[in-house]
């Protein structure tokens, strides 16, 4: 009879993003553009994105193998510049969407 052991795993992950996004990639060519920019000091490219990720593994025969993993969910996105955190619920839909897409979240 063979033993499973399930354990649950919660890695944090940071994804840098570069804001101009675009809704080309939907919309054709032409879309219209959408930007960021943080409030405190300017910078309108570079953005971290802090995400949480849960798997659930199994251990067998010396074998760690993934049996279930949800996608990241955006925790927190900060400035990469100064580091200040933005409201990412605050943030235009089609720049929300394309992150979202991006990075493979909910």
């Amino acid at each position: 009879m063979r033993h499973f052991w399930a354990f649950f795993v919660a890695p944090a992950a940071i994804y840098y993003i570069e804001s101009s996004f675009t809704a080309a990639r939907i919309l054709g060519e032409r879309g219209p553009f959408v930007t960021l920019t943080c409030p405190n000091c300017g910078n309108d490219r570079n953005f971290q994105v802090k995400t949480l990720q849960m798997h659930v593994v199994h251990l067998e025969d010396n074998r760690v193998e993934v049996s279930e993993e949800s996608r990241p969910a955006v925790l927190e996105v900060l400035c990469d510049e100064c580091e200040s955190a933005l409201n990412f619920e605050e943030f235009e839909d089609t720049l929300r969407k394309e992150v979202l897409l991006t990075i493979g979240a909910r």
